[in-house]
């Protein structure tokens, strides 16, 4: 990535909302960091942070690397929201030549989680999952 991070003694944490500046889709998340980040060259901004905890700010977020095919920003959980995240997958579908998804259905990651420990119960011994994790514990 062309940019550079001075790190600093005071950690920021706090809440954001941000536009993502190719498609103008509003996402929110967090910041947690030590650092600031600033481009090396002339690499335009991934987001516009319109918000950090509940106070209207301004300020340019994220860099864009290796064609686009690499981004970096301070924001985390951009992929909870579902227009960001099947945005995000339908430009690497199209990469790829494969057809879009349809717009995104509610997602609950807990219901997700659900549905892996189901196929994993029925795919393992769990009793011999079991067995190996209390001889492990000992």
């Amino acid at each position: 990535m062309p940019v550079s991070t001075s790190m600093m003694v005071e950690k920021r944490l706090c809440r954001v909302q941000a536009k993502y500046i190719s498609s103008g889709t509003l996402v929110s998340g967090y910041e947690i960091h030590h650092g600031i980040t600033a481009a090396k060259s002339a690499c335009p901004p991934l987001f516009k942070v319109v918000e950090r905890n509940g106070k209207k700010v301004k300020y340019n977020d994220g860099a864009s690397g290796n064609n686009g095919r690499i981004l970096g920003t301070y924001i985390h959980g951009l992929f909870d929201g579902p227009e960001f995240r099947r945005g995000f997958l339908n430009r690497v579908r199209a990469k790829k030549g494969w057809p879009a998804l349809p717009k995104a259905t509610v997602f609950s990651p807990d219901a997700q989680i659900d549905r892996l420990a189901s196929l994993v119960r029925k795919n393992i011994d769990m009793d011999y999952l079991y067995k190996i994790l209390n001889k492990e514990g000992m």
